[in-house]
């Protein structure tokens, strides 16, 4: 007599909200496509290496420009950079890598 086997269903557990479905999905996107994780609503990001070099994201605008001082305009923020021998080295459409001896980031309401 032949026994009958039946198959095992995996034992992978559905997620329990929505939300966490949507958020497994959007990281498994940003896997794929190797992006970086992308905060929604922010459309801005800032990298800070050592006190030497800093890659802003998201600019709308170089509003100042000093050896000393830049502000930038990030849409609803103004994020201002004080500093020694500040320098723009790479400015694209939309990010600005800045380097020299980075003292302070000053973070201000964009009030329009």
């Amino acid at each position: 007599m032949r026994k009958k086997f039946r198959r095992r269903k995996p034992n992978i557990k559905p997620p329990k909200y929505k939300k966490e479905l949507h958020r497994t999905m959007r990281e498994k996107f940003a896997s794929v496509l190797e992006l970086p994780p992308i905060v929604p609503g922010v459309p801005s990001r800032i990298e800070l290496h050592s006190n030497r070099e800093l890659i802003i994201e998201g600019c709308k605008e170089i509003l100042e420009y000093d050896e000393n001082l830049i502000r930038i305009n990030l849409g609803k923020i103004i994020i201002q950079i004080m500093g020694n021998y500040l320098a723009l080295r790479g400015i694209t459409d939309d990010s600005v890598v800045i380097e020299g001896i980075i003292q302070s980031l000053d973070f201000q309401e964009n009030i329009k």
